[in-house]
């Protein structure tokens, strides 16, 4: 829910192999803002979705953070599918600018690569 504007993304992450088909990624991601003047755009960059500190309002810099965990099976040579889980937990930011409230997601992507 975060666009890659304007932020500082700290991002460690481990990986394991369990099969030579099968692998498996652990994240964990922190999200600030780069600046207090800098508010949050929307994944497409074109929509500010919260806004940046005004005078004498400090709403904090940390925006959220949150695990991740991913399987991917590669199915043949070219041919990869993956199912990722994740969390966003908000920060201090996004609790005084919006509802702050927790959100998860699923995602499974297939992948042709030639």
């Amino acid at each position: 829910p975060v666009g890659p504007t304007n932020i500082i993304l700290l991002v460690p992450e481990g990986e394991m192999k369990i099969t030579d088909n099968v692998g498996f990624t652990m994240r964990y991601f922190s999200i600030w803002r780069l600046r207090s003047s800098d508010g949050l755009y929307s994944t497409d960059m074109e929509n500010l979705t919260r806004p940046a500190d005004t005078e004498g309002v400090r709403n904090g810099k940390y925006v959220a953070g949150g695990p991740s965990f991913e399987i991917s099976y590669t199915a043949r040579k070219h041919f990869i599918c993956t199912l990722t889980t994740g969390t966003f937990i908000p920060g201090d930011y996004m609790k005084n600018t919006s509802k702050g409230e927790t959100l998860q997601g699923i995602i499974a992507k297939a992948y042709y690569r030639f």
